[in-house]
């Protein structure tokens, strides 16, 4: 948890940005010092859908687009976004 506020508040720090989103029922509240904690519960809160489509013999997955706020909080994390899109490949 620590590596992970760590990392996230150097990175907002550099780019002299805050983070809004963080606060369940205050969507504008900004943030630059988010606690592992809110920076969690933010991807717990989001709701996915995943759907498979079968056409013929092939195979389609479809699955919720990640937000702004999460996309920024891999970025920040140094994770690429590919590790939530590439979940339909395991769903096979």
């Amino acid at each position: 948890m620590s590596l992970i506020e760590t990392q996230v508040h150097q990175e907002l720090d550099k780019a002299g940005e805050t983070l809004p989103g963080l606060y369940k029922g205050q969507p504008k509240r900004q943030t630059d010092q988010p606690t592992a904690r809110r920076l969690l519960k933010a991807f717990a809160r989001t709701e996915i859908t995943l759907t498979r489509i079968e056409v013929g013999r092939q195979t389609h997955w479809h699955m919720t687009p990640l937000s702004g706020l999460l996309e920024r909080i891999l970025g920040y994390l140094k994770l690429p976004a590919s590790l939530y899109t590439r979940l339909t490949e395991n769903s096979s």
